[in-house]
C-alpha cells in the first residue's frame, strides 16, 4: 500500500509527540520547594561550596548528592528566596535562584569596573530590592556600591568621603550599618594583618546620607576598638526597635589590643552618635575574646567566646575547636553560657532565628555539623539535623 504524503506526515506527527510524552522534563533547574538553604563548605580542604536544601532544621540527616554542583561564587546575601554573590574571578555581580542541585544564575551585572575586594567588605539592606555593599580595597579607600536586586541595576558605586588613614596605617575591623536613610560606617586604623602592633585605641564610626552618599560627620570613641570584622559573612551588628547595636572585638583571631575590652556599642533610635552611657563590656580580653554577634530579638544577643589559655599560638583559632556560644542580656549586660559543644571559630552566618528559637550550627569537626535549636524564652536546646560539610549560611527560602 502506498501512503500519500499526507498521511506520512500524521503518522510521524504522532511518533514525535508520543515520544515527547515519555520523555519527562529536566526538572534539576526548576526553583526548589525547599523551606531552607544550607551552604556548606566540604571536600579535602574546605575549599568547595554547595547548596543543601532542606525542610526541616530539626531532625534528620543532609548529605551532598551525586548532583549537586559546587559554587564559583562569593555568595554573601540572601533575600526573597534569592542569593546574590560575586563572582571575583570574572567578577559579575549575580543573582541565583536555588535548586535542588545547587545555584543557578538568573541574571548579573559586570563588576569588573567596580572598585571591590572581599577582604574588610561588608553589605547591607537599604530596603527588600536595595543593596548596599561596601568595602575598603583591603584597608586603603571606603567604596560603595548601590543594586536594585528586582531589576538587577547597578544604581550608583564610588568613594566613601571618610578620612584616609595616617600614614602606614589601614582601615580594620569595619561594620556597616544602614538605618533611615543613614547608613554608619564603623572601623579603626592598624599597620596590616601580617603586623603583630595592635590597632589604635579608637573606633571612628562615619554618618553617610543616603542617597547622596556624603558623609555628615565622624566621631570618634576610646572604650574599646576594631569594631567589627574583616569577613564579609561575618555579624557584627543588627537593630532593634531602631537601636543599633554593634560589637568591638579587639581579639587575637582578627587583631588584639593589649588593654581595650570587648564590648557593645550603641547608636539609640533617632540618634546619629554613640550612646556615651551604654557600653556593655563583655569580656576584658584577659581571660576571654568574645567574637560575631547575632541578633536573638527581646533584648537578646549571641556571641562567640574563646577562652585565652587554650591559644598557644594563632593557627589554634584556625584549626581549633574551641569556641563556645554565650547569650547576652543587652538590658542587664549579662552573659549565659549555652551548654554547647565545642566548635570551630567560623566567621560565618551560621545562625539562623525563627519564631523565637535560634538554629545553632556546631562544627565538632571538619566533615559535618549539627543544627542546635535553642528557645530563646526558655533557655532549653535540642539537637538536630547533621549536615555534611561546615555550615556557611542558614537561609529560609520561603515563609510557611
Amino acid at each position: 500500500m502506498k501512503l500519500s504524503l499526507h498521511s506520512l506526515l500524521i503518522i510521524l506527527a504522532a511518533v514525535i509527540t508520543t515520544i515527547s510524552c515519555d520523555k519527562k522534563p529536566d526538572k534539576t533547574d526548576e526553583r526548589t520547594d525547599a523551606k531552607y538553604g544550607i551552604v556548606v563548605f566540604a571536600g579535602e580542604d574546605l575549599d568547595e561550596e554547595y547548596l543543601l536544601p532542606v525542610n526541616s532544621l530539626t531532625q534528620g540527616e543532609l548529605k551532598i548528592s551525586e548532583n549537586s554542583e559546587k559554587i564559583y561564587s562569593l555568595v554573601m546575601a540572601c533575600r526573597a528566596g534569592y542569593y546574590y554573590g560575586i563572582d571575583d574571578g570574572k567578577p559579575v555581580f549575580t543573582k541565583y535562584k536555588p535548586t535542588d542541585k545547587g545555584l543557578v544564575a538568573v541574571a548579573g551585572i559586570p563588576f569588573d569596573k567596580i572598585p571591590w575586594k572581599v577582604y574588610e567588605s561588608w553589605y547591607s539592606w537599604v530596603d527588600d530590592r536595595t543593596l548596599l555593599i561596601g568595602s575598603t580595597l583591603a584597608g586603603k579607600q571606603f567604596t560603595y556600591s548601590i543594586v536594585d536586586v528586582v531589576a538587577m541595576k547597578l544604581l550608583s558605586h564610588g568613594n566613601l568621603n571618610i578620612p584616609l588613614p595616617p600614614n602606614g596605617l589601614k582601615y580594620g575591623g569595619v561594620i556597616g550599618a544602614f538605618r533611615d536613610n543613614r547608613l554608619f560606617v564603623g572601623y579603626t586604623h592598624y599597620e596590616g594583618w601580617q603586623s603583630k602592633t595592635p590597632p589604635v585605641d579608637t573606633t571612628f564610626v562615619a554618618v553617610i546620607d543616603y542617597p547622596s552618599m556624603k558623609t555628615i560627620s565622624v566621631q570618634k570613641d576610646t572604650r574599646s576598638t576594631w569594631p567589627g570584622g574583616v569577613y564579609l559573612h561575618a555579624p557584627y551588628s543588627f537593630q532593634q526597635e531602631g537601636d543599633i547595636y554593634f560589637l568591638a572585638a579587639p581579639g587575637g583571631r582578627t587583631h588584639s589590643h593589649p588593654s581595650a575590652p570587648s564590648g557593645i556599642y550603641r547608636i539609640k533610635k533617632g540618634e546619629e552618635k554613640l550612646d556615651p552611657d551604654y557600653f556593655f563590656q563583655v569580656t576584658d580580653n584577659k581571660k576571654q575574646e568574645t567574637y560575631l554577634l547575632y541578633h536573638l530579638g527581646n533584648d537578646k544577643a549571641l556571641v562567640k567566646m574563646i577562652d585565652k589559655d587554650r591559644i598557644t599560638k594563632y593557627m589554634d583559632y584556625v584549626n581549633g575547636y574551641l569556641a563556645k556560644y554565650y547569650v547576652l542580656d543587652l538590658k542587664t549586660q549579662t552573659k549565659t553560657l549555652l551548654n554547647l559543644p565545642l566548635s570551630a571559630l567560623t566567621f560565618t552566618e551560621n545562625v539562623l532565628v525563627e519564631n523565637g528559637k535560634a538554629y545553632i550550627s556546631i562544627s565538632e569537626n571538619e566533615r559535618e555539623s549539627h543544627i542546635w535549636a535553642y528557645d530563646v524564652k526558655s533557655g532549653t536546646l535540642k539537637k538536630g539535623l547533621k549536615v555534611q560539610g561546615r555550615v556557611l549560611l542558614i537561609n529560609k527560602l520561603k515563609e510557611d
